[in-house]
Parts: C-alpha cells; sequence; structure tokens
C-alpha cells in the first residue's frame, strides 16, 4: 500500500505552472520516501531515480523522465502578463552515463527566466545540461539544472530549485543506512563590484528504522574580488563552521539544516529547521535567524480511495538568508535560493488531490503574510531592531488555484488560479486580485 500510496500522489506540476515549493509539487520517487532498513537514505534524489533532475513544479516531466523519454512541451501562462513557452528534453545513454539538455524558448515579457529578450520579444536559454556517471555506490555529476533540497521533494525548502539554474558538480554515495551528498557551484560574478561567488553544499542523511530518514546539512556561501575556490569547502567532508571561527572574517555565509522525514502505511510527515549563522559569541541584541518547515500528507483520508491531502506550515524570520556583507545573501542572480519568498514571511497550505484511472483533479489553498524584509537587506551593524518576524506593514495573500491533468501516451493540462491580497507589496491599505491561467501539453518523441 505504501508504494501505492507514493505513486499515486500527484503528478501535477509543469502542466499549470506552479511555483517551485508550491505543494502539489509531490515527485515520484518510490525509493526515497519508501526506506526500508539497512538502506541508505536517498539523499541520491539528487540524481534520480531516473535519467534526470526533476524540477520541483515539472511532476509530468519527471514521470516521463523516469520512463527514459525524450519530449517537447508547449505552454502558456497569464496572469498580469502573457507569454509561452516550448521545450525539448533530450537525453543520450552512453553506457552506464546520462546525458541530458534541455532548452527552452520563451515568447512574451514576463519576470519568468530567462528574462534577456532579444528584440524585446522572445528569450531562451539551457535548463538542464549535465552529464551522470554512476560507479559503485557514487554518482557523479557535472552540469546544470535547478538544484533542490528538503525534506520532500514536493516541498523543496533549502534550495527550492528557483531559476536560473546552477552550474555545479558534485557526487553522491550511499552505503548501507547512510547516505552522503555533496556539491561545488561557481555563482558568478557579482557585478558592478566585480566580486566572485561560490557556493559549498554537503549532506548527511540517516536511516535508523523503516520509513524513517534524519539529515543535516550545511551550505556555505562565500568568494570575493579575484577570490578563488576555497580548498577547506572544496573538502566535502570537513564541517563549514569551524574555518569561519577560526578565520574570524566576515565574508563567508554559513548555514545550517536539520531535517526529518517519516512514513507510514498511508501517511507522511516532514520538517526542516534552517539556521543561519548560529552565534557562536553574544556580543549583541542579534534576533534569531530561523526558517522552518513542517508538514503532513495523508492518503486516502476517511477511506477515499485515490484522495491525498498535504498540510504544511512555512515560514523565515527577518534576517534569515541575509548578511552584513551584501554581496553574501543566499541569492542567486537576483533569486532567492532558498524559499521564493526569502524571508519574512509565513504560510500555510492545504493540497487535495483526487486521481482516476487517467486523470487527476486538485484544488490548492494557500495563506501567506510577507513582511518588508528581504534577503538582500544588509544586517544592522548594532543591535537588530524589533520587531523580527512578519515586520512593517505585512501583505497577506489568500490564493485559490484548480486544474485537471489528463494522461494518455501524451499529456494535457489546465490550470486557473485567483489571488486576493491586502496591503499589497507592503503598502498599507492597498488591495489587488490577480487571476492566472496555465495551459499545457506534452509530447513523447
Amino acid at each position: 500500500m505504501r508504494l501505492r500510496f507514493l505513486s499515486i500522489i500527484s503528478l501535477l506540476g509543469s502542466l499549470w505552472g506552479q511555483p517551485p515549493g508550491s505543494a502539489l509539487c509531490i515527485r515520484n520517487d518510490l525509493d526515497f520516501l519508501n526506506l526500508r532498513r539497512g538502506t541508505a537514505s536517498k539523499v541520491s534524489e539528487f540524481f534520480g531515480p531516473g535519467d534526470s533532475f526533476p524540477k520541483p513544479d515539472d511532476l509530468l516531466e519527471q514521470k516521463m523522465i523516469f520512463l527514459n523519454s525524450n519530449y517537447l512541451r508547449l505552454s502558456f501562462r497569464a496572469d498580469s502578463l502573457a507569454r509561452g513557452y516550448l521545450t525539448a528534453s533530450f537525453k543520450l545513454k552512453l553506457g552506464r552515463a546520462l546525458l541530458v539538455m534541455e532548452p527552452t524558448l520563451k515568447v512574451g515579457r514576463s519576470p519568468d527566466y530567462p528574462t534577456h529578450l532579444w528584440k524585446d520579444f522572445a528569450a531562451g536559454d539551457f535548463i538542464h545540461g549535465y552529464l551522470r556517471i554512476p560507479f559503485g555506490n557514487f554518482k557523479f555529476i557535472a552540469g546544470r539544472y535547478p538544484f533542490y533540497e528538503g525534506p520532500t521533494f514536493g516541498e523543496p525548502f533549502f534550495f527550492s530549485g528557483t531559476l536560473p539554474p546552477l552550474d555545479l558538480v558534485g557526487f553522491t554515495f550511499e552505503k548501507g543506512p547512510f547516505g552522503f551528498l555533496y556539491l561545488f557551484s561557481p555563482l558568478g560574478l557579482r557585478l558592478p563590484d566585480s566580486v566572485q561567488r561560490y557556493l559549498n553544499y554537503h549532506k548527511l542523511a540517516f536511516s535508523p528504522a523503516d520509513g524513517l530518514s534524519l539529515y543535516f546539512s550545511e551550505a556555505a556561501l562565500y568568494g570575493g574580488r579575484n577570490a578563488l575556490p576555497d580548498p577547506y569547502y572544496m573538502n566535502p567532508f570537513l564541517l563549514y563552521y569551524p574555518r569561519l571561527w577560526n578565520r574570524r572574517i566576515v565574508d563567508e555565509n554559513i548555514l545550517w539544516s536539520f531535517g526529518f522525514n517519516a512514513v507510514t502505511r498511508n501517511k507522511t510527515f516532514y520538517g526542516e529547521l534552517i539556521i543561519d549563522d548560529f552565534p557562536y559569541t553574544v556580543e549583541r541584541n542579534e534576533h534569531p535567524k530561523l526558517a522552518w518547515l513542517l508538514g503532513t500528507i495523508l492518503g486516502q483520508p476517511f477511506g477515499l480511495d485515490g484522495l491525498f491531502l498535504r498540510l504544511s506550515y512555512r515560514g523565515a524570520t527577518r534576517w534569515t538568508f541575509g548578511h552584513k556583507t551584501s554581496w553574501l545573501s543566499f541569492t542567486h542572480e537576483g533569486v532567492p535560493l532558498g524559499p521564493p519568498d526569502g524571508n519574512d514571511f509565513d504560510g500555510i497550505s492545504l493540497d487535495i488531490d483526487r486521481r482516476f484511472s487517467r486523470s487527476e483533479l486538485f484544488v490548492a489553498i494557500d495563506f501567506r503574510r510577507k513582511g518588508e524584509g528581504t534577503p538582500w537587506e544588509k544586517e544592522p551593524s548594532g543591535d537588530f531592531p524589533d520587531p523580527f518576524f512578519l515586520t512593517g506593514v505585512v501583505e497577506k495573500r489568500l490564493s485559490l488555484s484548480m486544474g485537471i491533468l489528463l494522461l494518455r501516451n501524451q499529456a494535457l493540462g489546465f490550470r486557473a488560479g485567483y489571488s486576493r491580497f491586502w496591503d499589497y507589496e507592503n503598502q498599507k491599505g492597498v488591495t489587488k486580485n490577480l487571476f492566472n491561467l496555465s495551459l499545457s501539453a506534452l509530447y513523447r518523441i
């Protein structure tokens, strides 16, 4: 029943253009959630389970990737702006290795990546482009894709997978109840100050019992003018924090994460706590820099076969993911690497998914509060001002969306949504109504 529960949980996602982190973006990775005693906790979600790295909002593509297919996807999205996308995914097996290429073309103006327009009309880029090589208990990777990490595939949190993608190298290792993941990514040159930024990340996961996964992960963001990768952080097996303590410099940003995922017969419970720059001295009134996610997935509630519910609560305090040094904020090319809302927010979401033999219906309800803080805001040099959570004029947003997915040899999807804003963009008394529509078709080639 557990395998059936996990395999049925929503293939929805890319067909409706759900934003990264949307609660219905549940990845169909049975190996990760269906843990067995004596097996690793499957940190190799980074590399699998199929022949690609599915983005958290690309669940239908992910299933087709699992089936080793190439495809073309044509999609249209409209809210206050309209745009269309044409995406192609190509895969080539080279023995046990796999090469994946995925270019995309966008037509129309919108803040969605890619944003650099040609003739004020079209934009394009490679979203995926990597080589994966398995070797014993290892899997090595070199290339690009939108990296995402969290306690479940449906709600990536530490890394949300938000575009633009990362160019990186890394590996996973699994043996017995242990799993390990490591990656390195040069985030590129930040202009106009010509600062070179680097990101290192590693994760240790442990499965002490059937269906239970515990993990600790750590990220280091560092760099400087004409800076080179730091040999210490490039070492996969050293804790990053002692480096910051012993060098006593401020041009590094260290984040910790503790998480769990527990699976029963037809329920999943998961959570994650992110600690940003844990204070090793108390010399000033420094507010806690925390982010959190807690959720559950219920299969066949009330005895209704084919029905699945997800309920989750997420949030972050004001100064989380920020830094005294502006270019050390936990961001990439103007986009948060963590939750899409950045910091100074919280939200609760409920998702209902009803699956039939060749179709799925869903309803998603989300309420979010967002204060005035952003990850790009520099920390104060003295005492932190009060309050430190939901600060200033707090924007409130209530969203409702509904959709349908039709599956045959190909796939068609439709989603319609409505959002109501109060104190829109942190402007007191300003309200806004926003409708959105997504249509998509995916054709296997």
